[in-house]
């Protein structure tokens, strides 16, 4: 409830305390005759509070929620663009930019086509297909390989890495720390996670 609802509130329920004490004076005054000079004072109705037009939820809950109405009514529903999406779940274009951008992120759904063409739909389950390692760098040696795939490949996290190179992952960790020192890689984020590029 919002301030000006509780303003309002305290108003009404003064406003009914003080009728019922005008009551009971005016039966006090009728059982000893007495005649009053004075016309019964009234209580003004409180002003009715002016509500802000009302706006769409930008809460963290509330992006959460979208995206996963979007995504169950994606499941439901197949392949959709985004004004059938936005009509059928009373979404906000903005609303729903938000929350396909955030499971497209979490590698829940695709998007394809561009402008008028473009559709959404729910991604394949299970991981994505790791590709093979690349052949090994210069030097052979574990940072030569790291940064000959992230090279040719682009961004990886380091889970990736591990599972491409069959080592450990806090072994990828130390080693891509010694490639950002060397400047040969950099730390960058991809949504929520954090991965390397070649610098």
């Amino acid at each position: 409830m919002g301030a000006i609802d509780t303003v309002a509130a305290a108003i009404a329920g003064e406003r009914k305390r003080l009728e019922a004490e005008l009551a009971r004076l005016d039966k006090a005054e009728a059982a000893l005759g007495v005649q009053r000079q004075t016309p019964t004072p009234t209580v003004a109705a409180p002003a009715k509070p002016r509500r802000r037009r009302a706006s769409a939820s930008t809460s963290p809950a509330a992006a959460l929620e979208r995206s996963q109405q979007l995504l169950d009514w994606l499941r439901e529903h197949g392949p959709a663009g985004i004004t059938p999406a936005c009509d059928a779940l009373g979404f906000s274009k903005n609303q729903f930019r938000t929350a396909s951008r955030r499971l497209m992120e979490e590698g829940k759904i695709n998007r394809t086509g561009e402008l008028q063409a473009t559709r959404y739909a729910v991604a394949p389950a299970g991981p994505p297909p790791v590709p093979d390692p690349p052949a090994a760098g210069e030097d052979g040696t574990p940072q030569g390989r790291i940064l000959a795939l992230v090279t040719e490949r682009g961004f990886h996290t380091a889970l990736e890495l591990a599972g491409m190179l069959k080592l450990p992952e806090e072994e990828i960790e130390a080693y891509c720390g010694e490639l950002i020192r060397e400047e040969e890689l950099r730390m960058e984020r991809r949504g929520s996670r954090p991965g390397y590029v070649a610098a």
